[in-house]
C-alpha cells in the first residue's frame, strides 16, 4: 500500500488542529467489494457466502461474520 502524500498529511494535520473537545463529526464512505475482500483477508475467511449481497448486508447489520 502506498504512503499518503505530503499534501494529504497536511490536510489531516489542519483538520485535527481545528477539532475541539466536545465537537462531533460524521464520517461516511461507501462499503465496496474491495472492503469485503480486505476484511476476509484479515480474518482469513474466504467462504463464498461472504460475497453474496444479502450476507454482506447481514454482516454489516450485526457486525460479525
Amino acid at each position: 500500500m502506498s504512503e499518503a502524500t505530503p499534501e494529504f498529511k497536511q490536510q489531516l494535520r489542519t483538520a485535527f488542529d481545528a477539532i475541539y473537545v466536545g465537537q462531533t463529526f460524521t464520517f461516511r464512505r461507501t462499503f465496496t467489494d474491495g472492503d469485503v475482500a480486505l476484511f476476509c483477508g484479515v480474518i482469513g475467511d474466504y467462504q463464498p457466502v461472504r460475497w453474496t449481497e444479502v450476507k454482506c448486508l447481514l454482516v454489516l447489520a450485526h457486525w460479525h461474520c
